[in-house]
């Protein structure tokens, strides 16, 4: 198959596999987009997926926005309690990073 070139995240989940190599590369640019409020990627699940990409070499980027919940690019979604809120704001700017890193690729 072709090399990835990169890879987008939006709203992700930071947590790795448990069964990958502590050794191992990654080649593909990364850019995280995230939510610094979701309750599901707490604030201590992003640093440690920043340790994970810089400790496998990766070309990587993380933009948080702050206030900005987990789904925040979903216009449905509308559940505090569960931690999913609709962003405007972070959905427009999220949008316009991946642009840009896609061109950038």
């Amino acid at each position: 198959g072709l090399p990835v070139a990169g890879v987008v995240s939006l709203h992700g989940l930071f947590g790795a596999p448990d069964n990958l190599p502590e050794d191992r590369l990654i080649s593909a640019r990364v850019l995280a987009l995230h939510g610094y409020d979701d309750p599901m990627a707490t604030p201590e699940d992003m640093r440690a997926f920043c340790d994970e990409m810089t400790n496998a070499g990766a070309d990587w980027q993380l933009h948080a926005f702050g206030g900005t919940m987990h789904a925040f690019t979903n216009k449905g979604a509308n559940n505090p309690d569960f931690g999913t809120i609709y962003s405007a704001s972070a959905d427009a700017r999220s949008w316009q990073a991946m642009r840009a890193f896609i061109q950038e690729l």
